[in-house]
């Protein structure tokens, strides 16, 4: 494997922190960021793709100091880990990709369906809250930090089967959009990121199964990686990957009737999908 010679870049933070490091984008992110970072703070939950990972980004950035964190960001313990190693090592950016989903219906089964909303909350939601919030006061001392959301285009467009996932990433904009105003004054930029469907683990079985028979559009993870490289170094707010899919979450908040429409079409593959 070819190393990769260190490429410091005055827009990204030297020192960051990437939850959800062992997924499919957290992954690729990682290694397309290695370059212009002295250290990453790779949390994940899968060990061996975290280890993997480790592996792959010392061979390629003999520069990169890279620190692990293993764990469930549903448990606290795991949080206050990140937190500790966050503070050690003085990170100055947070990049927050960790993510869960599935396709159910809201009316198929309570339990099941609320068991499945309070873990996709937890993850893809209040983790991402809680560690950027409990980093803030490292981040203001800092002379430059930023602290990225990866949401998604369904941060914009509620789809059925999904009630629970765009719920969470519909806050999380939320979240960033009030948090990005609350610290205009300050040093810290905050910025989202939404990518369309994407090839990873979290979108196998149903979901491919649906983005397939629905003929949806979708992105390598690596291509991912690449756009938000490009992203972060800019001072723009947010990023919607995908033209068709930007153009639908403009309809959606202009015309949502006319996305009402063309949805319904979809319906029922979305509801055979799901059973």
């Amino acid at each position: 494997m070819n190393n990769h010679q260190f490429l410091p870049n005055k827009n990204i933070p030297e020192k960051i922190l990437i939850t959800g490091a062992s997924g499919g984008i957290g992954r690729a992110i990682s290694k397309e960021i290695g370059k212009s970072c002295s250290i990453l703070l790779l949390h994940g939950r899968n060990i061996e793709e975290l280890n993997l990972l480790h592996n792959e980004l010392t061979n390629l950035y003999p520069h990169l100091k890279c620190i692990k964190v293993n764990g469930d960001l549903k448990k606290e313990t795991c949080i206050q880990e990140i937190i500790e190693c966050a503070t050690e090592h003085e990170i100055n950016g947070f990049i927050h990709a960790a993510g869960v989903n599935d396709l159910f219906l809201t009316n198929s089964n309570p339990f099941e369906y609320m068991t499945k909303t309070k873990e996709m909350m937890n993850v893809n939601l209040m983790a991402g809250i809680e560690i950027s919030t409990r980093l803030l006061p490292q981040l203001i001392h800092e002379s430059f930090a930023k602290i990225v959301f990866i949401g998604s285009i369904f941060s914009y467009i509620g789809y059925p089967g999904q009630t629970s996932y765009c719920m969470t990433k519909f806050a999380l904009r939320g979240f960033t959009e009030s948090l990005r105003r609350e610290l205009m004054n300050t040093n810290i930029t905050i910025q989202f990121f939404a990518p369309r469907a994407t090839e990873t683990n979290m979108n196998l079985g149903k979901m491919k199964q649906l983005q397939e028979s629905l003929s949806m559009k979708t992105d390598k993870p690596e291509i991912i990686a690449k756009q938000f490289y490009q992203f972060i170094q800019t001072k723009q707010l947010e990023k919607r990957i995908g033209f068709f899919e930007n153009l639908a979450s403009y309809f959606n908040a202009w015309f949502p009737s006319i996305c009402d429409k063309a949805i319904s079409k979809e319906l029922d593959v979305i509801e055979k999908t799901c059973n």
